[in-house]
């Protein structure tokens, strides 16, 4: 889980007990997600990093600073992950950024989510737009405006390109793209 409290930390399905917490953000933590090997924990925070945890042992074996201030989410993306913020970048597991993300000056992603084969991902923007990236080159191949509301979080379905939007309001919108 990721928390306010500035930590994130793994809890038993089973009791809820919490089984090992990693502490080092300065700020809140946005998100947390398992490598594929489930070796280590990827988080980001507000505070500006992306930090990898060795599971084990429960220290942070790097610190990835972008430069730029907050980071909002993270998404696994094949043995990488995107992680965004006034920026979105994707980094590979060890840390190091491969890519930045063509987004217009004005606008940045909000939240992310993969497509179910891996070769989208699809984002909300700061400008209330759903836009669909090729998760291959980082270019955007499709945008739509949407209702300008708290958008909150975004799903795709694991097979068709069918995103679903949830809001503040407790709207949830279903948008069928065109990406291919």
């Amino acid at each position: 889980t990721s928390s306010y409290d500035k930590t994130c930390k793994i809890l038993s399905l089973k009791t809820g007990a919490v089984l090992r917490v990693f502490r080092g953000h300065e700020s809140w933590v946005s998100g947390a997600v398992y490598s594929v090997d489930w070796s280590s924990i990827y988080s980001t925070s507000s505070d500006g990093t992306c930090r990898i945890w060795n599971v084990a042992s429960g220290e942070c074996t790097k610190i990835v600073r972008p430069a730029f201030n907050a980071l909002s989410f993270i998404v696994p993306v094949q043995n990488s992950f995107l992680i965004g913020g006034s920026s979105t970048l994707l980094i590979n597991s060890k840390g190091t950024i491969e890519q930045t993300l063509e987004m217009p000056s004005e606008s940045q992603l909000l939240h992310c989510a993969l497509s179910g084969r891996g070769d989208f991902f699809f984002g909300i923007t700061s400008a209330f737009e759903l836009a669909v990236f090729d998760s291959c080159t980082g270019t955007r191949t499709w945008n739509q405006k949407i209702s300008p509301s708290e958008l909150i979080c975004i799903a795709v379905h694991p097979i068709s390109n069918v995103a679903v939007v949830a809001s503040v309001e407790g709207k949830v919108y279903f948008f069928k793209t065109n990406a291919k």
